[in-house]
Formats: structure tokens, C-alpha cells, sequence
């Protein structure tokens, strides 16, 4: 151990750079620091506690590197049925500016690299991690490594929501009720199916699967505008329906 005249302390160091400089031994694999508490009781303590607020916006807790990990967390509850954090991290926020209940960056030749790596098991729910609130900056990939380029989100596999609303501006098609619609008459639509095999606006099976998959807010503004023009077929046509009635019941009338 020794002593600077500046009163640093270093072990395994002959001159100490911190106020606690330890360094560890080439030929031994044990730990530099271990702290532990034998405290019993209902009450938290803490075996590190890490507290740097140098300036309001400034400090940092607890700092790790790593070849593999710079952080690690393992929680061992044993018979406490309550909620256990391998890690956790708040953030109380303040003024205008970035604040990080946790911040994590990985880089290297590896196969994978994590800034931040979550895992739950054993209990009846499981949060590898909990983000209230949450954004993020880049694409987000469920499923798969593998995030779908120019998507925000994507999936790799089944979804399930009890609600979900598409937030799309265009316009909705309402003006197929416009007196300025041109429907298109029903002997033009009749050769458009028997020609392309789809109906006129709604993209073929073929297209479909080039594009592996369609847009669900374009797609249901379409099947909508289908329905408005269907539902100013059966209008139509029932107006002729009753033309012919009419006629029929003229007819019937003038024999009698």
C-alpha cells in the first residue's frame, strides 16, 4: 500500500492517480473490490453507493468498462415474492436538457455488441426491460436482430392488440358521394376484372407479393372506396329496379 504526499491511496500502485487507486495482480483472477453486507433486516443497503454531483447536470454515479461487460446486475430475491431489479435506474430529470437514468454504448469486432442487455426469469411476469414512457431514437426491431430498412418499427412474427388506430392524413374517400364522382359504369368495371383480375385501384396478388405486404392505412381507404362506389351501384340500381316495376305495373294495368 501506499500513501502520496498528497494523501492518495494506492494498492497494488506506486503512484496512486485517485484518492482510491487499486490495481489487481497479472497472475490472479480474483476481484479488485468486494463488498458485501451481512445486514438482516427489512431495510435496503447498499453494497456500493455512488453519489457524484459535481454540478447541477454534472457527475457521474457509477462508471464501469468492460472487455465484455462495463456494467453487470444479478439480483437474488431467494423466498421475496416482491419485485427484483437485476439492474435499476431512475432518473428524477430538471431543467431543459438530456438526462440518462441509464446509458449504455457497446462497439467492437464481436458479433453482437449491447449497450444495455436485459434479462428476467421466474416470476408470473418478466421484464427483460421496463421503459415507461418510452422512445426510441432508431428503428426498433421485435423478433429479430434484423430491422427492416425505412421502418420504425418492425416485427418478426405474430401481433396481437386489443385496439389499434392507423393515423393517416390523406384524404378519405367520402368523395365517391361527390355529384362530380365519375363511377365508373358497371359494363367498364365488369371488363376491367375480366382483364386484370382485381378490381381497378386495389393492388393484384401479384403486387402484393413483389412488395411483400401492403400499406394497411392505403388498403383500407381503398376497400372503403370500393364499398362507397358499391354501395352507389345498389342505389343505382335500385332506382332502375323500380323504373321496371313500374313499367310492368302499367302494363298489367292497361290489359286489364
Amino acid at each position: 500500500m501506499t500513501v502520496s504526499a498528497a494523501g492518495l491511496v494506492g494498492i497494488g500502485t506506486a503512484a496512486p492517480a485517485n484518492l482510491l487507486h487499486v490495481n489487481g495482480v497479472a497472475t490472479s483472477t480474483a476481484n479488485i473490490v468486494y463488498s458485501k453486507s451481512n445486514y438482516v433486516g427489512a431495510t435496503d443497503v447498499r453494497a456500493i453507493d455512488g453519489f457524484s454531483v459535481s454540478n447541477p447536470g454534472y457527475g457521474i454515479g457509477v462508471a464501469g468498462t468492460g472487455g465484455f461487460m462495463g456494467v453487470r446486475g444479478d439480483v437474488t430475491p431467494t423466498t421475496y415474492t416482491g419485485a427484483s431489479y437485476g439492474g435499476y435506474f431512475s432518473n428524477s430529470g430538471g431543467t431543459a436538457g438530456s438526462h440518462y437514468g441509464a446509458y449504455g454504448t457497446a462497439s467492437g469486432a464481436g458479433t453482437s455488441n449491447f449497450g444495455v442487455y436485459g434479462f428476467a426469469s421466474g416470476a408470473t411476469t418478466n421484464w427483460a426491460g421496463y421503459f415507461p414512457g418510452k422512445v426510441y431514437a432508431n428503428n426498433l426491431s421485435v423478433g429479430n436482430t434484423l430491422a427492416a430498412t425505412g421502418y420504425a418499427l418492425s416485427v418478426d412474427g405474430k401481433i396481437i392488440a386489443e385496439e389499434i388506430r392507423v393515423a393517416n392524413s390523406t384524404t378519405w374517400p367520402d368523395f365517391v358521394f361527390q355529384s362530380s364522382y365519375n363511377l365508373m359504369p358497371l359494363e367498364q368495371l365488369e371488363q376491367h376484372i375480366k382483364t386484370e383480375k382485381h378490381l381497378p385501384g386495389i393492388p393484384s396478388a401479384q403486387q402484393i407479393e413483389n412488395e411483400c405486404g401492403f400499406d394497411l392505412g392505403a388498403m383500407q381507404q381503398n376497400v372503403v372506396q370500393k364499398i362507397e362506389e358499391l354501395t352507389l351501384y345498389v342505389i343505382q340500381l335500385n332506382k332502375e329496379n323500380k323504373l321496371l316495376q313500374q313499367k310492368v305495373e302499367a302494363l298489367e294495368a292497361a290489359k286489364k
